[in-house]
């Protein structure tokens, strides 16, 4: 077992990793943890300036929502080609490949780092400074705090399961993630402009695809069956699909990931 995942070994090189963000990416992921604040100083010195009543005034909704949309992009677009892009050139790649860690201990890391520690850093601390401007703006809400106790799909329907809009949200960056981690390990060069181009080629394939599927099928059998569902299978059938497409692309790219790094070559 040793020779697959060791833990004493696997929490040293983890360790490493970590000091790693923390040098490579540290300044920008306090950026992005305080981003509600530099939005929110940002929009009330703007309402200062070109309001007409010439007052601190800040939407609440409106800076969370910025807030949080700019912090999650930046993130998504800087943090593999800066954290892990060095891997695919011949000096800093080929020191990392003489390190005595196995493929899945490395991927292991990669994907704790990656999908869950730094954007729930990143989360967390917008939820934790939109609190801290509702302590000095009392006209101030924190509307990111509201959405933890708030299902995604609240006075809608009981049959739907209650998903918390943060997990939501966490799960939406994390799938984006680690489509960027592979192809910063993939790409020698423009990383996050061959991911993004890449992701768009795939979308416009899968939707293509679903639309020779769908269009080679009869449209009266579709309704026939669509009307003849009643609604809990329906959402029964909608998420038993979400959750195997999503199962599927975390799967499909962490197992591109562990061969990527296992067959990575200078």
């Amino acid at each position: 077992m040793s020779n697959v995942f060791n833990i004493k070994r696997f929490w040293k090189y983890f360790r490493f990793d970590l000091r790693n963000v923390a040098d490579r990416y540290g300044i920008s992921l306090i950026i992005f943890t305080i981003m509600p604040v530099i939005v929110y100083l940002i929009a009330g010195s703007f309402a200062v300036m070109f309001d007409e009543s010439h007052m601190w005034h800040v939407d609440a909704t409106s800076c969370a929502t910025s807030a949080i949309s700019i912090a999650l992009v930046s993130m998504v677009f800087s943090f593999s080609p800066k954290m892990y892009g060095y891997l695919t050139s011949k000096q800093g790649g080929s020191t990392w490949a003489m390190m005595p860690v196995t493929t899945l201990e490395k991927l292991v890391s990669m994907l704790i780092i990656s999908l869950i520690l730094v954007p729930g850093v990143v989360l967390l601390g917008n939820v934790l400074f939109n609190e801290v401007i509702t302590l000095f703006d009392h006209s101030y809400t924190n509307e990111l705090s509201i959405l933890f106790s708030k299902s995604f799909f609240e006075g809608s329907t009981p049959l739907l399961v209650n998903i918390c809009p943060l997990f939501s949200i966490w799960l939406e960056a994390a799938e984006l993630m680690i489509f960027f981690l592979l192809g910063a390990l993939v790409f020698k060069k423009a990383k996050a402009g061959k991911s993004f181009l890449s992701l768009l080629l795939l979308i416009m394939l899968f939707v293509l695809a679903i639309f020779l599927i769908f269009g080679s099928l009869d449209d009266d059998r579709i309704e026939d069956y669509l009307f003849s569902v009643n609604e809990e299978t329906a959402v029964f059938l909608l998420n038993a699909i979400v959750n195997v497409a999503l199962f599927l692309w975390f799967a499909v790219l962490a197992i591109a990931l562990f061969f990527r790094i296992k067959r990575i070559k200078y």
